[in-house]
């Protein structure tokens, strides 16, 4: 006979019933620890839906802020041409030097919007938005009109008296002033409706991912 023992019944009742007590007690801990990974795990996938959500917010609002310039444009054209109108009809020398200056300040505003909006920035708020290859389509399609109006506003901007703006030169850039007008407006719409339209998709892809974050 060897000196292996044999369990009895007894004992392996007694084992197995020990066994048993050691996994029920181990059985709340282990759903405590999958319960603290499992909220660790949802608290992180909302900070980061947070932080991708704010990310997108604040691209959004920048790129509000370059619509503004790009919308601010056809107030600005309409009033050259009208500037320009009082230019020529100034009929003294104070008159004239008035409008001079305010066609002057309109034009730098004027072409300031052109250029910070083409570009995508806002220069004293330091904001920067990439425009789409779309809209760099549509600002290229713009810029022929937006260089007629920029020379003919500077020549006009130039005379000294009242009586150079009716000259040939004169007559020729108010004419080339007027006739870009219409086209540089209805180009530009077609910039600020692709920025809104831009607009509207990234806001939707927004409430996508916020609903997609939660859901989980």
């Amino acid at each position: 006979m060897s000196g292996r023992i044999t369990p009895t019944p007894a004992r392996m009742l007694l084992e197995t019933s020990d066994e048993y007590k050691h996994q029920t007690k181990s059985t709340p801990f282990r759903l405590h620890r999958l319960y603290m990974i499992a909220l660790v795990i949802l608290t992180l996938l909302l900070t980061i839906g947070q932080v991708v959500t704010q990310w997108r917010l604040n691209a959004i609002q920048k790129k509000i802020q370059v619509i503004r310039h790009a919308s601010l444009q056809r107030h600005q054209s309409q009033q050259l041409f009208s500037k320009t109108l009082q230019l020529r009809n100034a009929t003294t020398d104070s008159e004239f030097v008035g409008y001079r200056t305010e066609l002057k300040r309109i034009f730098r505003n004027f072409e300031s919007s052109h250029q910070q909006s083409n570009e995508g920035q806002i220069y004293d708020q330091a904001v920067w938005a990439t425009n789409s290859e779309q809209l760099n389509r549509l600002y290229k399609n713009v810029k022929p009109y937006y260089d007629t109006l920029s020379r003919s506003a500077r020549t006009l901007g130039s005379f000294q008296t009242p009586d150079q703006t009716r000259t040939t030169v004169g007559n020729l850039a108010f004419r080339q002033l007027l006739s870009s007008q219409k086209p540089f407006l209805e180009k530009m719409d077609l910039v600020v409706r692709q920025y809104n339209s831009e607009i509207r998709e990234q806001l939707t892809l927004l409430q996508w991912v916020e609903l997609a974050f939660y859901t989980l």
